[in-house]
């Protein structure tokens, strides 16, 4: 599980080559696979241990290629948008 680490520090480069990008793809697709073994089991009742976000880091190295690095990014508005939902569930 501590390839986790590896993976998000090729992530939050400032630049990624494409050999970098293909050994990111790789690397994130054997880490979901370890992850659903452990925590899954491969059955279904151990479901809930399959969070949204290990679905969002399969996505991540294409999201890479597409947008550029996440430090590049900038998610004002979703984060205003999720600011707001907040505010109105405690309100």
């Amino acid at each position: 599980m501590l390839d986790l680490v590896e993976i998000m520090k090729t992530c939050t480069k400032f630049g990624i080559t494409h050999k970098e990008h293909a050994q990111l793809s790789e690397d994130v697709y054997e880490w979901c696979l370890a992850y659903e073994e452990y925590y899954s089991q491969y059955k279904p009742e151990q479901l809930c241990t399959m969070m949204v976000a290990l679905h969002e880091l399969d996505h991540l190295p294409d999201d890479i290629l597409n947008c550029g690095p996440p430090t590049a990014l900038w998610e004002f508005v979703t984060e205003r948008s999720m600011g707001e939902v907040v505010w109105s569930v405690t309100s």
